[in-house]
């Protein structure tokens, strides 16, 4: 299961499908997105809760897999490897998944569009770029990414510890706070949905800040 870096699914998750909508996930065979698409990978999530993965027609593994609240998948596999995924995009077609902790996504195509040809990374993209960016919040737009820095205050929460808080105005009116933890030098904002975002930039965890905001709080056409 190949992951990715990507900028588009945050663009795009207000147009997807509820994660545990079983007639989307399950007995459908989910093919794995990798580089080149010479070898296929086939991912079979039973009704059942048991899962079988093939590579070029072989089986290469199976194990469980089960809804863990409405936004989070648990693959446990029977060599004891156990990986929990959030929900970054599902339709009919093609479905994203996000690595718990991590800012990478792993790619899977329904087997009749990798069959026509949505075989690599770089077609998914575009297929998701393409039927999905328009109207559903605007890219970001560099233009528009100008900012200043209200306020910069130290503070120390039960939870988070020591960290410093950046209050932020971008240029277009948007208001809010970016975060540095103390240890661990990381920035981060706060997604409702997926929890703390970090980066260790702290122009692209603005650039990021900036993305989400636009999709969720003041999206097109608002």
């Amino acid at each position: 299961m190949k992951t990715y870096i990507s900028d588009l699914i945050p663009q795009i998750k207000r147009a997807s499908k509820h994660l545990d909508d079983k007639t989307l996930l399950a007995n459908k065979n989910w093919i794995s997105i990798g580089d080149s698409g010479e070898i296929k990978s086939v991912y079979i999530f039973e009704s059942n809760g048991e899962l079988d993965i093939f590579e070029n027609g072989q089986g290469v593994g199976s194990g469980t897999w089960k809804f863990i609240g409405e936004n989070s998948l648990k693959l446990t596999l029977t060599d004891g490897k156990t990986f929990l995924l959030k929900h970054g995009f599902i339709d009919k077609d093609v479905m994203v998944l996000k690595l718990d902790g991590i800012n990478t996504y792993a790619f899977f195509v329904a087997e009749g569009k990798f069959d026509n040809g949505l075989k690599v990374i770089n077609q998914v993209l575009m297929y998701l770029e393409k039927n999905y960016t328009e109207g559903f919040g605007p890219k970001f737009p560099k233009a528009e990414f100008g900012y200043d820095v209200l306020h910069t205050v130290d503070r120390f929460d039960p939870f988070w510890l020591d960290y410093t808080e950046y209050r932020i105005k971008f240029r277009n009116g948007y208001e809010t706070c970016l975060f540095k933890g103390a240890n661990s030098g990381q920035f981060f904002y706060v997604d409702f949905n997926e929890g703390r975002i970090y980066s260790n930039d702290f122009e692209e965890s603005l650039k990021e800040l900036y993305r989400y905001l636009s999709n969720y709080y003041y999206p097109k056409g608002s």
